[in-house]
């Protein structure tokens, strides 16, 4: 009994698939009272009976407000309908023109996503997911960032050689210079994090090379930590900055005028977007580190990625040593096992200079993620200020203050 009657609800699954609805219109009416109800199918009944009968010769599965919210009386009165064909709005404006006003199609949003081919895939050695969790391959359905986004980055030695750093360097000043005496590395994994090549088939697990947040952006490498070259490089007019780095001898005056302040405003003066790492719990994680700390400056600290719930730390249960959290950080991104270009130039084989995986630990990593995520911002409109950058950022971001 069951065998003969499968058949026949394929038949029917299979003819409710031909006549379901097809097409999401919108249709703007000039009078809403002429509503009487809408079906528990989402099909719309009037107080007109040519009305509906014209709607009845066709298929509709929903019937709403298309802005009930908005504050144009207007906008309230267009209505999204799902119809199986467009002869039905088609109808209603020519036999009605009086009541249905006007018709469009209506644009429906879909996931876009876009998964790159240097994507390391076997833990523990998939150091990318990072990326999946601050949804980078959402991002890359959109934009996969411009050549002439060019971020501008002041850190220790970058290794220009390195492959995946090969067309990615706009300019190079002062490559000899370095703060980091037992971290020659920093600079390299700083500029890679932000615009490493990506989607060139260098990931093969467990030693390749890694994508980049930043995709087809470049960047501007100054060697030194300074904040004179953090002012140079935006009078070259690069509108997104990073320093992973921090002042020793801040300028007291916090808000007040004067200073290494005054540096940072002129930059923002001048267009341009300052991201810098929060701060890796120097002195106590309330404390404020510069030039992080200063207006016109976007502070971003580190967060485990891989376990959300640990909130800011390095250690669960580490109170102390631990990245910065106080009122002058502007937003959190993974900043512990961030996995990201590097190198081994004393391999004389030559067989892991370049494919040697590692992770990155420290709001270091992280800011370079923020000013990366900026510059695909500017790759979809480079007319945004730093201020919309700034809301940009804050008003997407995942909402985890709900986490101790």
């Amino acid at each position: 009994m069951y065998k003969k009657l499968l058949p026949a609800i394929g038949m029917l699954l299979l003819a409710c698939k031909i006549s379901i609805a097809q097409y999401t219109i919108h249709l703007t009416l000039a009078d809403t009272t002429i509503i009487s109800y809408v079906t528990l199918q989402g099909k719309p009944v009037f107080t007109l009976s040519g009305i509906n009968g014209i709607i009845n010769q066709y298929t509709v599965t929903g019937f709403e407000k298309a802005f009930p919210s908005s504050r144009f009386a207007y906008k309230r009165k267009v209505y999204k309908m799902k119809v199986s064909s467009m002869n039905l709005p088609v109808a209603l404006t020519t036999s009605y023109p009086s009541y249905f006003l006007h018709y469009e199609t209506a644009s429906e949003g879909e996931v876009l996503s876009y998964t790159p081919n240097d994507f390391a895939s076997v833990w523990p050695y998939k150091y990318t997911e990072y990326l999946e969790y601050i949804n980078a391959e959402a991002v890359w359905g959109v934009t996969k960032g411009d050549p002439n986004i060019v971020v501008g980055v002041t850190d220790t030695y970058i290794e220009t050689t390195h492959p995946d750093l090969q067309g990615k360097i706009a300019q190079v000043g002062y490559n000899n210079y370095n703060y980091y005496p037992a971290d020659p590395k920093h600079g390299t994994q700083i500029s890679g994090l932000i615009a490493a090549a990506t989607d060139n088939n260098n990931g093969t697990a467990p030693f390749g090379y890694y994508p980049s947040i930043g995709f087809n952006c470049r960047v501007d490498f100054i060697g030194r930590l300074n904040d004179g070259d953090m002012l140079t490089l935006s009078e070259r007019g690069r509108k997104v900055l990073n320093g992973s780095w921090r002042s020793s001898n801040p300028d007291p005056n916090l808000i007040l005028s004067g200073g290494q302040q005054e540096i940072y405003q002129e930059i923002y003066e001048n267009g341009t977007f300052t991201c810098f790492a929060a701060g890796n719990g120097h002195g106590a994680p309330w404390n404020y580190v510069y030039p992080s700390s200063y207006d016109y400056v976007f502070s971003t600290t580190g967060i485990r990625y891989g376990n959300p719930t640990a909130g800011w730390h390095d250690n669960g249960t580490d109170t102390v040593n631990t990245h910065q959290h106080n009122p002058r950080v502007d937003i959190a991104a993974p900043g512990i096992g961030v996995g990201g270009i590097t190198y081994d130039l004393s391999d004389t084989t030559g067989l892991w200079k370049w494919q040697t995986w590692d992770g990155c630990w420290g709001t270091s990593c992280a800011s370079p993620l923020t000013a990366g995520t900026a510059a695909l911002i500017l790759s979809e409109d480079p007319c945004y200020t730093p201020y919309q950058l700034e809301y940009i950022l804050k008003t997407t971001a995942n909402n985890i203050y709900s986490i101790s």
